[in-house]
This record gives structure tokens, C-alpha cells and sequence, in this order.
């Protein structure tokens, strides 16, 4: 699949040249999921207004998304590193 969309096949590629392209597409991946998230922030704060959208994506981040799949701490555990960033 991949192979139709590089100039050779992978087997051709130098493990440097994998790796660059290894980073690359990680980076690419990480710029596209922030702009998602941008876009559900905004979304949150249209649906919610300005006061009350980002605590209410919080919220649901923390309450009904971490402890399910996201978080191997759960919940408690991402606001722990919330705090933790907050300075």
C-alpha cells in the first residue's frame, strides 16, 4: 500500500532514509491531531459559549474518556498531569 505512494518499493529505502520518513509521517500524524483537536475546541466553545467550552470538553475528557481507553490512570490520573503542567 505504501510502496504506490513512495518513489521505490521499502526495501530499496536506506534504514536512515526509514527513518526520516518514520519521523516525518509521525510528525505529520501529530500536526493533523492537533488541528482536530483545535476544531472540537471550537466546536465545544460554539456549542457551550466562551465561558463554559473548554470546561466542558475537559470535563468530558476527563470523566467520560479517560478512564474508558485513553488514560492508563484513568481520569484522576490525566488531571494529576493536568496539574502537574499547570505550573
Amino acid at each position: 500500500m505504501v510502496d504506490g505512494l513512495l518513489n521505490k518499493t521499502l526495501r530499496e529505502y536506506s534504514n536512515q532514509e526509514l527513518e526520516d520518513l518514520e519521523m516525518s509521517v509521525s510528525q505529520e500524524r501529530k500536526s493533523r491531531a492537533f488541528k482536530e483537536l483545535e476544531r472540537v475546541a471550537e466546536m465545544y466553545v460554539e456549542v457551550y459559549g466562551f465561558e463554559n467550552g473548554l470546561n466542558e470538553m475537559g470535563e468530558e475528557l476527563c470523566k467520560k474518556i479517560a478512564p474508558h481507553q485513553m488514560h492508563p490512570d484513568g481520569w484522576d490520573g490525566l488531571l494529576r498531569h493536568l496539574i502537574k503542567i499547570s505550573g
